[in-house]
């Protein structure tokens, strides 16, 4: 007596045949009748295995033939229970199969010509979303299906007229459209269209939610209001722009998405001439954040001459979208930043080179404590840039992008953590990703090396008391001081 090694699928394929997938389907069957027996499923499934190397051994079992052996075995063997929802459990996945080819299952015709005349009778009452009552439509929610999915026409019928069987089960008279879309959403996940699911989701925030923000938000209601479309925005932005692993990334922490909730907007413009008013605008409405340098840079000489004046103008400017930075020469430029430091805190950036004007559309933090497959993030930060900058150039107008086409377009990723064999790979990136090793002050020196590369820069936080660390640099570097 051979073994059994193959199966047919439903399709035609040729796969392994696997003892476990009839366990797995026997168990579950058992389970939804209060069977807990797990062994007696395994021994179940090895009495099916024996049936089909004692009946199939010149041809290849389909799937079809295993179920039905399944079931004659469970009848016999005295599990008359378990039969029964194993025969249901394989009806309803053959009702699913047929909705997902758009074939509408015999029980749904028949149920369907009670319904008409049910619904004839009874009146339901429908709160859209624009605050007007309708009453039930059932081509109207069709045809939203196939405008918001592009799911097929047969499919969009099946699922609607599950739907309103449901609602006159229910026996409500008043729906709201919110309902609806959830109960189509079940529909849709029910028979697998997890994609069209996505498309048709509804994005807003939980009553109960918003019941408290109501209760304990301390600022006013024109700030309340900004901080619920804020909210939207970001759940836009998880749900629509990126895809998702770089979302599921995102939320294992491997990496974090910057300003979610600004989605609409580059994330940072730097400049280094003076602030028009008349470009203001432009600055404020579609970035960010906007970091201005001042004649690009402060010399020893022109800093000894004013010395006063530059700090004073420095450590005074409080603006928290417009930050101002120095780049200085080090070591010369020590005295400078010693000074910034007895009045405040500051963030230090080494590199090689100096930034020139650039806009960055999307910044990504790395955290390389949290990162499980170092062969793949890279690649998911790759995507995240890609997805965000083909996002910002299908909604912006093009008077928008042709006012910022003056700067050149950047991404920027900062990493948290050490790892060299990341650091390494780093090197993949181009010229469009600066890229920022945060670390603390102390470990300086140790990322040296990585800054001959003139895309990378070390950064840290430093305040008074640790100037000790910026005296060790002897290396020439350009630092940029950034105002916290």
């Amino acid at each position: 007596m051979g073994k059994i090694k193959w199966v047919k699928k439903r399709d035609g394929r040729i796969v392994p045949f696997e003892k476990e997938k009839i366990t797995e389907a026997i168990f579950k069957a058992a389970k939804s009748v209060g069977g807990e027996n797990r062994y007696l499923a395994e021994d179940l499934a090895e009495a099916v295995t024996l049936y089909l190397e004692k009946n199939f051994q010149d041809k290849i079992p389909s799937v079809e033939e295993i179920q039905d052996i399944v079931e004659r075995v469970l009848i016999k063997t005295g599990h008359a229970k378990t039969a029964k929802a194993y025969i249901l459990y394989r009806q309803k996945r053959a009702n699913v199969r047929k909705v997902r080819e758009g074939i509408k299952p015999e029980e749904l015709i028949e149920r369907e010509r009670e319904r008409i005349n049910l619904i004839r009778d009874i009146k339901i009452s429908v709160k859209r979303s624009d605050d007007v009552l309708t009453e039930w439509n059932k081509e109207r929610i069709i045809e939203a299906l196939l405008r918001e999915t592009g799911i097929s026409r047969n499919i969009a019928e099946i699922i609607v007229s599950e739907v309103e069987e449901e609602v006159i089960t229910s026996k409500l008279k008043v729906l709201t459209s919110s309902i609806i879309r959830e109960l189509v959403n079940a529909k849709l996940i029910q028979y697998g269209f997890e994609e069209e699911r996505r498309k048709h989701a509804r994005l807003g925030i939980p009553l109960y939610d918003v019941s408290n923000f109501f209760k304990s938000f301390p600022g006013t209601p024109d700030e309340l209001s900004l901080k619920f479309g804020r909210h939207i925005k970001k759940e836009y932005a998880l749900s629509e722009v990126f895809s998702s692993d770089v979302v599921l990334s995102h939320f294992k922490g491997e990496i974090f998405l910057h300003s979610l909730e600004e989605i609409d907007k580059f994330f940072s413009v730097e400049i280094h001439s003076e602030l028009k008013e008349e470009e203001r605008k432009y600055f404020d409405n579609y970035c960010c954040f906007v970091i201005f340098k001042p004649d690009g840079s402060v010399s020893s000489e022109k800093f000894m001459k004013n010395k006063e004046e530059i700090v004073e103008a420095f450590t005074g400017f409080k603006n928290k979208n417009i930050q101002i930075s120095f780049d200085l020469p080090l070591p010369e430029g020590k005295e400078f930043i010693f000074e910034i430091l007895k009045k405040r805190p500051v963030e230090i950036e080494l590199g090689k080179e100096k930034e020139r004007e650039n806009l960055t559309i999307q910044k990504i933090t790395l955290n390389l404590e949290k990162v499980e497959n170092k062969e793949k993030v890279m690649d998911l930060v790759k995507k995240g840039f890609e997805e965000k900058e083909a996002f910002i150039d299908k909604i912006l107008r093009e008077d928008i992008k042709n006012f910022f086409k003056r700067f050149e377009r950047k991404f920027e990723l900062e990493v948290i953590g050490e790892d060299e064999e990341i650091f390494k790979k780093m090197g993949s990136f181009d010229g469009e990703v600066k890229i920022n090793l945060n670390t603390e002050i102390e470990n300086f020196q140790r990322y040296f090396p990585f800054l001959e590369n003139s895309n990378v820069k070390v950064k840290s936080r430093i305040e008074k008391g640790k100037e000790v660390f910026l005296k060790e640099i002897k290396d020439r570097f350009i630092a940029r001081v950034n105002l916290l």
